[in-house]
């Protein structure tokens, strides 16, 4: 148990420490969480160095609040549930009695929902941030059920960047420079990602470190994990092939494990962990959909170039990956690809109990490709009875009208900033 002073201290420390960082990248998330008007505990998780943070600071000013504390602090690890008492009673003292609580990197207390749950039960409005999916599992499930909306903090997306870059044009009116100006702020994104603090420094050695330290933290640590080597090797092997179906039977001889269930376990851990992603083939078999392989995708791209293997040419699965980056910060349904036979779609969005949107990824259609891509996407709306498909390609736009369905060719950079879904 800490002593009163001692948390005295740690509060008045970060009150001085944690500033809004210059320059400040807003994001979209802001304003959703500002408007809402609601009791309801807000939780709010994603991938370490995200922006989680800089989030909450955001609204403790908007809120003119001051009950905030961030539990990722060396002196607070040996906080415990009973010291949550004391913390309130600190926050009291210093600032007299407010309504709102900001807490951060919660999920490193034992016990912390229950401290929360008394605080929802006294009408007190709480904010919360977490570096782990397990977050809104056992914990929540116990205390908090029907008591907390959760958000999902994604990287820095592409319309993000621009308006940070001072580009405000509307993308569906573009003249020759403006168009030329957002292709080159795209191609500088698919470079750098959207990692805020790389963004701004761009430097590897950031990226590379910053696995390490999720990999110790969130995942060898939290799941008691001892072998190490062959979950940094199953690492490497997944930020090297991203928009890929993956199968853990085949990488288990290569990370040099024995049992497939074992890349299994350790590949939910990075999930929850935010590195990675994985969604299941659509089948209206449950069963199908769990022994299917899955396809993986990567949580930054910038990330996945300094931890795996790059090749120059994987433009089209960097799109694919970006595509689904895009369509999982919107949370518009549950994502799934498609493939019957020889027929293949990249996305399908599961909706409201029926399948809304498919969307195609290719750099390019040419002579070569447009008729498997066409085929794939084709055969998808016909599954789902959809009349409009989207292929997202590198730069061409174009609509096509094949048979009765419309087919919509959109230049990514476009299709990023345009709220087409």
């Amino acid at each position: 148990m800490l002593t009163k002073e001692l948390i005295k201290n740690i509060v008045l420390d970060q009150q001085k420490s944690y500033k809004l960082p210059s320059p400040y990248i807003k994001r979209e998330l802001e304003t959703t969480l500002v408007d809402k008007k609601h009791q309801e505990i807000t939780i709010i998780t994603g991938l370490r160095r995200i922006g989680k943070s800089t989030l909450l600071l955001y609204l403790k000013e908007k809120h003119n609040a001051d009950y905030f504390i961030n539990f990722d602090d060396e002196r607070l690890a040996r906080f415990t549930l009973e010291d949550f008492q004391l913390l309130y009673e600190v926050l009291l003292e210093l600032y007299g009695d407010q309504q709102i609580f900001f807490f951060d990197e919660i999920q490193n207390i034992r016990g912390w929902e229950r401290f929360v749950r008394r605080l929802y039960d006294m009408k007190k409005k709480v904010y919360i941030t977490g570096s782990n999916a397990n977050l809104l599992s056992a914990e929540l499930g116990t205390h908090l059920t029907g008591r907390y909306i959760p958000h999902s903090l994604m990287p820095i997306n592409f319309k993000e960047f621009v308006l940070f870059k001072g580009f405000q044009t509307d993308p569906q009116k573009l003249d020759t420079w403006e168009k030329v100006k957002l292709i080159k702020l795209f191609n500088e994104y698919l470079n750098i990602g959207g990692i805020p603090q790389f963004m701004l420094t761009q430097d590897k050695e950031y990226l590379k470190n910053l696995v390490q330290y999720i990999l110790y933290r969130d995942v060898v640590s939290r799941f008691s994990i001892r072998n190490i080597n062959a979950l940094n090797h199953l690492v490497r092997y997944a930020l090297s092939n991203y928009s890929r179906l993956i199968s853990a039977r085949k990488i288990a001889p290569l990370i040099g494990v024995k049992n497939h269930t074992t890349v299994s376990t350790y590949l939910r851990y990075l999930e929850d962990a935010y590195l990675l992603f994985t969604i299941p083939k659509y089948s209206y078999s449950l069963k199908q959909q769990y022994i299917a392989p899955r396809k993986l995708y990567v949580i930054d791209l910038a990330l996945a170039r300094s931890y795996g293997f790059y090749f120059s040419d994987d433009i089209g699965h960097q799109l694919e990956n970006l595509v689904f980056l895009h369509l999982k910060g919107k949370k518009i349904g549950d994502i799934f690809y498609f493939a019957e036979n020889s027929h293949q779609c990249d996305f399908i969005i599961h909706h409201e109990g029926k399948v809304s949107y498919a969307i195609q990824v290719a750099k390019e259609l040419n002579s070569a490709n447009q008729k498997r891509e066409l085929r794939g996407l084709l055969k998808a709306l016909k599954k789902f009875n959809l009349k409009e498909g989207t292929i997202v390609t590198f730069d061409q736009e174009d609509i096509l009208q094949v048979e009765d369905y419309t087919i919509k060719i959109v230049p990514i950079y476009k299709w990023l900033l345009i709220n087409h879904i």
